[in-house]
């Protein structure tokens, strides 16, 4: 069994959860992380309808489907799933979306400790390292 119970449906599974650590700058020198510990279902419940969107809609925000002004806010995320690899993705949304889509995605979520301000958003994707030839 899971450790911890999906911070969502309060469920415990057999093996791992997957880690879902969002992230967004509230203020320029304030980092806001909130780590959620899902079941599978739950992980579905939330990366699929942002993941999913059709290319032509990428820069849409995913919560009202209208382009994000100038004042648009970004929120990151880093997903662990057990048995994959690490994945990072950013959304933009309105600046009055972003709440309701951090709301949503952060349900039950446990706050972190700010890091700093060098910290930014994700890291580059694994296909990036996986261009550099170092031999294994």
């Amino acid at each position: 069994m899971a450790s911890k119970p999906c911070c969502r449906c309060d469920q415990r599974i057999r093996g791992k959860s997957a880690a879902l650590y969002w992230a967004w700058f509230p203020e320029p020198q304030v980092r806001r992380a909130i780590l959620t510990r899902l079941c599978p279902t739950c992980t579905s419940d939330v990366l699929v309808p942002l993941l999913s969107r059709p290319k032509e809609d990428a820069d849409l925000c995913p919560q009202c489907g209208a382009y994000p002004d100038e004042m648009a806010a970004t929120t990151y995320v880093t997903v662990f799933i057990p048995g994959r690899e690490q994945y990072d993705d950013e959304f933009r949304t309105c600046a009055e979306c972003a709440l309701a889509l951090r709301e949503l995605v952060t349900q039950g979520g446990e706050l972190q400790a700010d890091r700093g301000v060098g910290v930014r958003g994700p890291s580059p994707s694994s296909t990036a390292w996986a261009a550099i030839p170092i031999p294994a």
